[in-house]
């Protein structure tokens, strides 16, 4: 898991070991090589925390020595970070500018400019930075396969060709333009996919106009829960700091929080961060669509359309939580099944029109369709829930490997929710069917009088 905080900060890196060293000797060791570097260009690091390959986790900063409450962690000044601000400060400034691309775009360039520059600043820094990810977008066929109807799966398909778009567009005026910076052999598609990758998944935003990579700080693992996070983040105009806000004991991992002022899915952590919350992200969705109203077939398809706009129910996608199912989806089915007095009735009214029952024939209608695009959602992954549980369960990590791991976490998270919904459903469905007797019996009973 990797995440680092200010606004949102989400980080991924992998193994390699950090010892104290004496600033007077030249370390040979690319981790010790960096740390070098940050503390000859200003940075800090207390001599009481290490890196280390942490189990379970990737690199990450352990504690060496007991570290007291207040005590400063890190120091990081701006100008050693890869960051818009720094981008626009270097050779490239002409470039990017002219180009009018993202700060994303910019700082990716930016990146891969520095990484093949001979006597970059950043060398240090790149040096160790990871060579690949775990993020979706490094996933074999097999692996995308084993997300089986994740949305996550065509998201990363679409973000891969919109990558390769803009290699395409962007990078051949680069090469063109600009050829004593770039080149066709060394600034691939491969290449532009890994630079986004490392913005992407190790990038802080420190105002509101300026972010980017800041070395060191972005070694640090994150857990979404607080109370085993003990790091302050400060943040000047001119440096990053990390202070303990609690006491660390000595050989513990020191965690930044997650998400501080928004928390994201696990598809969406897992495509742009590389790593999934175990126990499932309380932002988890699914996605569920509406088929499209056939003009041919609805005779009344003009009615309906007038009732959707005045409720600004024109869509067709709805997101599914785990503990909310939309109103305005329930709402659009009733519109889509109402006869045509249902529809006028439901003109007429001003108040809650479509977000309250229509008629008791309708919501049973509308309570069944609902309980049809769920099921069917849900018969899209070819895996029950429960055999997904079985198989971590029973599957270690020597033969799950890390990028399957996280994709069954993924539809997990998506199988929970629409099995809750499932369940909810069916209640809603069976409750309706009994009023529904309820209301035929003194009927009955009378006829038979």
């Amino acid at each position: 898991m990797r995440l680092a905080c200010f606004v949102l900060v989400l980080l991924l890196a992998r193994t390699c070991l950090s010892q104290p060293h004496d600033a007077g000797v030249v370390p040979d060791d690319p981790m010790d090589t960096f740390l070098a570097w940050v503390t000859h260009h200003g940075g800090y690091h207390s001599p009481k925390i290490k890196i280390e390959d942490i189990p379970s986790y990737g690199r990450g900063v352990m504690a060496r020595d007991d570290i007291k409450e207040g005590e400063r962690i890190i120091s990081i000044p701006f100008d050693l970070t890869l960051s818009h601000s720094n981008t626009l400060k270097s050779d490239l400034k002409a470039v990017v500018e002219s180009l009018q691309l993202s700060p994303t775009n910019q700082q990716a360039i930016h990146l891969l400019y520095e990484k093949y520059k001979p006597d970059s600043f950043w060398k240090p820094y790149i040096d160790i930075l990871p060579r690949n990810f775990t993020t979706s977008l490094f996933f074999s066929e097999e692996e995308m396969g084993t997300l089986q109807a994740s949305p996550l799966r065509n998201f990363t398909i679409r973000r891969k060709e919109s990558i390769a778009d803009q290699h395409r567009v962007t990078f051949s005026r680069l090469f063109t333009w600009w050829p004593e910076f770039f080149s066709s052999s060394q600034h691939t598609l491969s290449e532009l996919e890994w630079a986004l990758s490392a913005i992407w998944s190790r990038a802080f935003s420190f105002s509101k106009t300026n972010g980017g990579l800041v070395p060191l700080a972005d070694l640090f693992n994150a857990v979404q829960d607080r109370s085993r996070t003990k790091v302050r983040v400060e943040v000047s105009k001119d440096k990053l700091e990390y202070f303990a806000n609690a006491d660390i004991d000595k050989d513990t991992q020191i965690f930044t929080p997650y998400g501080v002022f928004k928390s994201l899915s696990n598809a969406q952590l897992l495509m742009d961060y590389g790593f999934v919350l175990e126990d499932g992200s309380t932002k988890d969705n699914v996605m569920i669509v509406l088929d499209p109203i056939n003009p041919k077939q609805d005779p009344y398809i003009k009615d309906r359309e007038t009732i959707l706009d005045r409720y600004e129910l024109g869509y067709n996608e709805f997101k599914l939580e785990m503990d909310h199912l939309p109103h305005e989806m329930r709402a659009t089915i009733r519109c889509v099944l109402a006869t045509q007095e249902e529809l006028r009735e439901t003109a007429e009214d001003r108040n809650e029109g479509l977000y309250k029952v229509i008629s008791p024939n309708n919501e049973m209608l509308m309570t069944r369709m609902l309980l049809d695009l769920l099921r069917g959602h849900l018969s899209r992954y070819p895996t029950t829930l429960d055999d997904d549980e079985t198989l971590l369960a029973n599957r270690t990590d020597a033969i799950l490997s890390t990028n399957t791991r996280n994709a069954i976490v993924v539809r997990m998270g998506e199988k929970r929710i629409l099995r809750k919904w499932v369940s909810v459903v069916e209640s809603e469905l069976i409750n309706l069917t009994q009023a529904k007797r309820k209301r035929r019996r003194p009927q009955q009973e009378k006829q038979e009088l």
